[in-house]
């Protein structure tokens, strides 16, 4: 019988979102910022991507082999998460998604909507991932990019976003080797399995977050009697709520006509996002700025001799010309 608790299911991974409420709140600093149980979101699918560039030095060398010798470059961070838009609701209440609709949009939830707004300042997020509590992801100051809404024919409709972020922190599992104050040395060698940033929790101590890292020493807030195992912090997932199972409900108006047999559409939102990358003597992004913003979408009906005369007028529409 295989140790189902070694492996990281895909089907036992839970994604986490937080609205940081100072940017990259709880990155390398004695402030324990943690996820919630509630702060659990449902999803389809989902990827934290984290690459480091290693560039080939052109010195004068007695070799032709250029890979000898690399340099550590720029860091860059991606993610992408999707979800049924049955995680939306009509009733007032706030969706599950909230976080992820405010960073897109820039607006708050209110009578069912999230207006855009001209603010420059788009909310940041910390975003988590973890399976079976064998390894957790988490990304600081993360921004959305791209946020798209789509449905085709009785298909549930689907919402997706997608972005970067500031910091990257990938945690496993260890054991403590010995211990001294605000310090815990793990395993020898498994010092890898952990980042600046990693949530942590030892066996007897409250959790902490990972401020430094000197090999297989791990800066922490603790005592100097931590013994047990060194695992990802992560909440016992909690129900979620705000959530619909109608996936069919909803309504598509253009030019204020309701009645179009729509067979699908799609509806893109792009802030334009500078990300602020450029600085000497910084690992990667350091911030980012909302850039012009554009929104763009198509939509497919069974037309009607009925619905032609809306769906023409689009050559005449007063707000702006296609010509």
């Amino acid at each position: 019988m295989g140790a189902s608790t070694d492996h990281a299911l895909g089907r036992s991974t839970n994604f986490y979102v937080k609205d940081e409420a100072a940017f990259k709140d709880g990155f390398g600093t004695t402030a324990q910022v943690e996820f919630a149980a509630g702060e659990r979101v449902e999803f389809v699918s989902s990827s934290m991507e984290f690459n480091i560039e290693r560039i080939d030095r052109m010195d004068q060398k007695q070799t032709r082999s250029i890979t000898q010798d690399r340099v550590t470059g720029k860091q860059t961070i991606a993610w992408s998460f999707e979800a049924n838009l049955g995680s939306a609701r009509n009733d007032g209440t706030a969706p599950n998604l909230d976080s992820f609709f405010k960073a897109a949009t820039g607006g708050t939830f209110g009578s069912n909507t999230y207006a855009l707004t001209s603010v420059n300042d788009l909310p940041s997020l910390r975003l988590m991932r973890e399976a079976n509590g064998v390894f957790s992801e988490v990304i600081y100051g993360a921004w959305v990019e791209e946020m798209t809404i789509s449905a085709s024919g009785g298909d549930i409709p689907k919402v997706s976003f997608s972005g970067g972020g500031c910091h990257y922190a990938l945690t496993g599992t260890s054991s403590v080797a010995s211990s001294s104050t605000d310090t815990v040395n793990v395993t020898a060698g498994e010092g890898h399995n952990f980042m600046v940033g990693s949530l942590v929790t030892v066996s007897n101590q409250t959790d902490s977050t990972v401020r430094a890292i000197s090999t297989d020493a791990l800066t922490i807030t603790g005592s100097s009697s931590m013994t047990g195992t060194v695992v990802p912090k992560v909440p016992t997932p909690g129900s979620i709520t705000n959530i619909i199972n109608n996936g069919l409900q909803g309504s598509f108006s253009l030019d204020g006509v309701t009645s179009y047999p729509i067979t699908s559409f799609d509806l893109t939102l792009t802030n334009g996002i500078k990300v602020i990358e450029d600085e000497a003597l910084a690992e990667g992004a350091t911030d980012f700025i909302a850039g012009y913003r554009t929104v763009s979408g198509s939509v497919s009906v069974r037309a009607k001799k009925s619905d032609l005369l809306a769906l023409t007028r689009r050559l005449t529409y007063s707000g702006g010309s296609n010509r």
